[in-house]
């Protein structure tokens, strides 16, 4: 026989678990890299509870990258098109989104598999747009 302690116990250690397990299924799965790194907030389950979003999709996106993504290398390396074309310098990977400078230093944010192509002045008036086509030929290296 359990004594009365023991089964009290026993029962907060299963409703303890239960809870913990009710929790952590409300959360749904987590999202991939790629739609952690695109143009729109992350969840709030991964900036402390607090859901901040920028007023332009590119800043929200270059914000992402650098949040959750890693650096490829502080000078960048050279990102090649699926035909062998140098077209910009990779700084920062996130998922298959990269980010990098084209040749007149503008940043760039470049789907690796798609090959699309966005800078700021795109969607801000005023501010840097990029040389290169809107589509680059994928898939892209570096």
């Amino acid at each position: 026989m359990i004594s009365p302690l023991r089964s009290d116990w026993i029962r907060g250690v299963l409703l303890a678990a239960a809870g913990g397990l009710l929790l952590a299924s409300c959360g749904g799965a987590a999202p991939d890299l790629d739609t952690l790194c695109s143009d729109v907030p992350p969840p709030s389950a991964y900036n402390g509870d607090l859901v901040t979003s920028a007023a332009c999709p590119f800043e929200q996106q270059t914000d992402n990258i650098l949040h959750f993504g890693t650096q490829v290398s502080a000078m960048g390396v050279p990102l090649k098109t699926a035909t062998g074309t140098t077209t910009a310098l990779v700084q920062r990977r996130c998922g298959n989104w990269l980010m990098g400078k084209d040749d007149t230093d503008t940043t760039i944010v470049v789907h690796a598999l798609t090959g699309e192509v966005r800078s700021h002045g795109e969607f801000h008036a005023g501010y840097p747009v990029t040389d290169l086509p809107a589509t680059l030929s994928a898939p892209l290296s570096y």
